[in-house]
């Protein structure tokens, strides 16, 4: 990028221009290190309760539905956590695409409760649920990626709101003729965002 010394030459960057560019950008790499490195810390986790369970299923046949269960959460908790992988890498590349078709808006909510309800008890944490009633019933989204945004800032919540509520509200903020704004509130008394 060409940069000026002067002010008295417009279309280039100065010195202060370039410094804060690349602290930014220094900063955005470091979150981005911090972000695979928490995946591959949660991707961990349910691969060793997998094969903690298999050995164990090895050791002890006769309780093999109880170590299925274990492994079939264990395989789900992956699956999800490499879905974030590659959500990121979409997002990351510009490469999103979205798969939109008519669902029931209220059965996409009771997913992202159904996901969360698990790590909010796991984690002693009450989720306070309020869904607007002035949400259309019928909407036309990519239910898997709406989910995969939204499970993420939830989980934050959950793990850094141990032991206090956490409130989710999704609301109308705007309607408009073929479309309509939803407002996703988490709230929690947790550090970060």
């Amino acid at each position: 990028v060409p940069y000026r010394t002067t002010e008295e030459e417009p279309g280039f960057l100065n010195q202060t221009d370039l410094v804060n560019a690349k602290n930014l950008a220094e900063k955005a790499n470091n979150a981005k290190t911090r972000f695979l490195g928490n995946l591959s810390h949660e991707l961990r986790t349910p691969m060793n309760s997998i094969m903690g369970a298999l050995d164990m299923l090895e050791e002890h046949p006769s309780e093999s539905e109880e170590y299925m269960g274990l492994i079939s959460s264990g395989a789900e908790l992956s699956l999800m956590q490499v879905n974030k992988l590659l959500l990121f890498v979409d997002l990351e590349g510009g490469e999103l695409i979205l798969d939109k078709s008519p669902c029931v808006l209220q059965s996409v909510f009771d997913k992202i409760r159904l996901e969360s309800d698990l790590l909010a008890s796991q984690n002693g944490v009450d989720l306070i649920w309020n869904v607007s009633e002035e949400l259309p019933r019928l909407v036309n989204v990519d239910e898997r990626r709406f989910v995969e945004l939204v499970i993420p800032v939830l989980d934050n919540a959950i793990k850094f709101g141990v032991n206090h509520p956490v409130s989710v509200e999704f609301n109308l903020k705007e309607k408009k003729e073929n479309s309509f704004v939803l407002s996703i509130r988490i709230e929690d008394n947790g550090p970060g965002f």
